[in-house]
């Protein structure tokens, strides 16, 4: 990371302009990564039915947090369907 401390403020608000453009970092593989079941989806969809590419890429928004309520509610969940499959 050395070559940005030596970049000219130019050259860094060019690359954002051209990452904005043409992602270059984690984005442009999820995209890639998007594109085959996208590809896969169109070839075997049924008459009428168009998939749309945006549902195919990953989208990470802000992580909720999780409370001490939603834990013991998520153990609880898993508590009754065990206790459920052995029969308690």
């Amino acid at each position: 990371m050395a070559e940005v401390g030596q970049m000219a403020y130019r050259e860094i608000v060019e690359w954002q302009i051209y990452d904005g453009i043409s992602p270059i970092g984690p984005e442009r593989a999820d995209l890639q990564a998007a594109l085959s079941p996208y590809v896969t989806a169109c070839v075997n969809r049924g008459k009428g039915a168009q998939p749309k590419f945006e549902d195919f890429v990953l989208e990470f928004g802000p992580k909720k947090v999780q409370t001490n309520a939603d834990m013991e509610a998520m153990f609880m969940s898993i508590a009754h369907r065990h206790n459920a499959m052995i029969g308690a």
